[in-house]
């Protein structure tokens, strides 16, 4: 069992900690996910690579 869970992106995270979770509130603090298990989420790492542009 994980001692923590880190999502990469929105739709893994609406799976874990919950429909409602919306990334630009919830990034980096720990929630209560499936069995109990603290998790948390960022941005996925394509998405910020699109930020900064070609």
């Amino acid at each position: 069992s994980p001692s923590v869970v880190i999502c990469l992106g929105a739709v893994p995270a609406q799976a874990l900690i919950g429909r409602g979770f919306r990334i630009g509130e919830g990034r980096g603090a720990l929630h209560n996910g499936r069995r109990g298990i603290p998790t948390t989420a960022t941005y996925h790492p394509a998405y910020v690579l699109r930020l900064r542009g070609p």
